[in-house]
């Protein structure tokens, strides 16, 4: 009976520590995130942000008929250069849950009106590529 006891004693600890360290874990992470959106937004001086580079500049790679991947890849070395760190951005997760992203043409057989809307943890971006290699992008903030 007393073994019996020490054990659930013991397992009780041990949930609670994990659960502490979960929690700090989660604390540290939404801290980040904040840090990141922070950047993003000026302190929340702005509600969005729009900035363009040459494709060249960013060095991103070429994922061929992948845009949703080179529209990820551009956001991802865009916040890096802003000073995020890659886990402050969650593009699983949007403002409303799960995140809905994807690429289209606007006009159908141009591929210079092809634009991609990709939802984030942070908020949502508009990405479009022109025949120049300019990528611009838009980020604006969940409200």
């Amino acid at each position: 009976m007393k073994k019996k006891v020490v054990r659930l004693i013991e397992t009780i600890v041990l949930i609670a520590t994990l659960g502490f360290a979960l929690a700090q874990v989660m604390a540290h992470a939404s801290a980040n995130e904040g840090h990141c959106r922070d950047l993003l937004t000026a302190q929340f001086s702005r509600d969005s942000r729009y900035v363009s580079y040459h494709a060249d500049d960013l060095n991103v790679p070429d994922f061929g008929r992948d845009y949703l991947a080179y529209a990820v890849k551009t956001i991802r070395l865009f916040i890096e250069r802003l000073g995020c760190n890659p886990q402050d951005i969650n593009f699983g997760r949007g403002g409303q849950g799960v995140a809905h992203s994807r690429c289209e043409a606007i006009v159908r057989d141009r591929d210079n009106s092809r634009m991609c809307y990709v939802e984030s943890n942070l908020g949502y971006w508009f990405i479009h590529k022109d025949f120049v290699d300019d990528i611009h992008i838009t980020f604006h903030r969940w409200d």
